[in-house]
């Protein structure tokens, strides 16, 4: 989280609201500007670990702590001014239960604005790239060779094991960090999408999906 004082509370609420209730959720603050971490001391709730970067790192180095301080079966991921629906990790979860030859669950995303509201109609080319299909596992690592990420990393869903073999998020990768894992990932296993949105990507100035629509 970096300078997320509007959007925290929201997305850390949507979280801690799954109805999938055993999981840990780690959030590091970036070195924030504004309230963001004195918001998140005041969620009373034993699932939350919070951790604070001794100085601005970027969200690839942030990532990569999440994940060395995960204990779970599945790592999620979520940003800080996103949000998912109630029912989204007990989906995801529960099909990569049921299907265990793939090696992560993604969702199609709808695309919401500062307060909230849903602006499907007004991004729709940014609703249209989040709403991938699946294909056969050497077909999509060419999709993706080929095409722009249509993967959102605020929907994923992924085999701990499977994050574990991958390796880290590179340092050098600012915004592109997520394209480089799904490729890596694709090459590791086969992912699968649900084809319904679980997860709502907010779009606002200062939101990496607004930087690189």
């Amino acid at each position: 989280a970096y300078n997320s004082e509007n959007f925290i509370l929201e997305a850390v609420g949507s979280v801690l609201n799954q109805s999938y209730k055993n999981i840990q959720l780690v959030v590091i603050d970036d070195c924030s500007t504004d309230k963001t971490y004195e918001l998140l001391k005041t969620v009373k709730d034993n699932r939350l670990e919070l951790y604070k970067n001794e100085v601005n790192m970027g969200i690839s180095y942030t990532c990569n702590r999440g994940i060395d301080l995960c204990r779970g079966e599945y790592i999620a991921h979520i940003d800080s001014d996103d949000v998912w629906m109630v029912n989204m990790l007990e989906k995801q979860v529960g099909f990569l239960e049921q299907n265990p030859k793939y090696g992560a669950c993604f969702s199609q995303a709808d695309i919401i604005d500062s307060s909230g509201k849903l602006c499907n109609d007004t991004h729709s080319e940014l609703k249209e790239i989040y709403n991938m299909y699946n294909l056969p596992q050497e077909k999509m690592f060419r999709y993706f060779i080929e095409n722009p990420n249509r993967l959102s990393h605020s929907s994923v869903v992924a085999k701990a094991s499977v994050v574990k073999q991958i390796g880290h998020h590179r340092l050098s990768t600012r915004y592109l960090h997520d394209y480089d894992y799904w490729l890596r990932m694709i090459m590791h296993c086969e992912i699968y999408i649900l084809q319904e949105a679980l997860t709502m990507i907010r779009v606002h100035n200062d939101s990496n999906s607004t930087m690189n629509e």
